[in-house]
């Protein structure tokens, strides 16, 4: 979701059916950065993930696998793809993410909960 001046401009959602949590939070930061990179017209932003995976990898880890070649010793690092996609974005777009506690009646966090939820029952077939 993008707020501005407390209320929501944009969102969107998504579902795969083969996936993990940590690929869907991945997905949802990689999607925020292209939105905002798409407009130049916005001289600041913030961007706020529950997910300490995301915010970490995002922040610190990714240089670290960067310069190891995107590998944990003999191993490629789990969503090496993600992680190279989103350290393109971060490169052309620098922004610090911050974490914020989920479940804890933040406004955006808890709608995203809620696209969350309707993406996997519409996916499913289910009438929420």
């Amino acid at each position: 979701m993008v707020y501005v001046e407390g209320h929501e401009v944009y969102s969107e959602t998504g579902f795969h059916r083969r996936t993990t949590n940590n690929r869907m939070e991945l997905g949802a930061v990689l999607a925020a950065l292209g939105w905002l990179v798409s407009r130049p017209d916005l001289s600041r932003a913030n961007l706020h993930s529950d997910s300490s995976y995301a915010v970490n990898g995002c922040n610190e880890w990714r240089k670290g696998w960067k310069a190891k070649g995107w590998r944990k010793g003999a191993t490629e690092i789990p969503n090496a793809d993600l992680w190279k996609s989103l350290d393109e974005a971060l490169t052309a777009y620098p922004i610090r993410l911050n974490w914020i506690r989920g479940h804890s009646g933040i406004t955006g966090n808890e709608r995203a909960d809620r696209l969350a939820s309707v993406a996997i029952y519409e996916q499913r077939g289910i009438s929420s």
